[in-house]
């Protein structure tokens, strides 16, 4: 389901390479001046989409080298959230930060899924986010 948050990321990227679940992706040059803050966010970044065998997924995976991967699910609303795909994305990758965007999120908070604290937010307070953190 298009909830309004991934596509408009989404389509400012195209994909260039498929190695079995795991996509990497780069950005569309048209994309104008939208692009740039793409640019400037994702500077340096891979992009991924993750999934195991067993059917968990992460809308987005943001690697750097030498840096814990950032996960980031996209919901249309925070109440849809189901922690089981972060539980088994950190089971494979402990550190790193997690987001979940969604469009119902006025306010920024987090929760505590077992050890794994998760950020939820919305589009234009994750941009922030990850343009504020030193790793980004």
């Amino acid at each position: 389901m298009n909830c309004g948050v991934r596509q408009p990321i989404q389509d400012a990227f195209t994909p260039v390479t498929n190695a079995g679940k795991r996509y990497k992706l780069t950005l569309k040059p048209e994309r104008g001046k939208t692009n740039t803050n793409y640019v400037n966010l994702f500077n340096g970044s891979h992009i991924h989409y993750w999934r195991d065998k067993r059917g968990h997924e992460i809308d987005f995976v943001l690697a750097r080298r030498n840096q814990p991967p950032t996960a980031i699910e996209c919901k249309w609303s925070a109440s849809d959230f189901d922690p089981s795909n972060v539980m088994a994305f950190r089971r494979h990758y402990r550190k790193g930060k997690t987001f979940v965007v969604a469009t119902d999120v006025d306010r920024s908070y987090h929760r505590s899924s077992g050890e794994i604290e998760i950020a939820f937010v919305n589009l234009e307070s994750l941009i922030r986010a990850l343009v504020k953190a030193d790793n980004w």
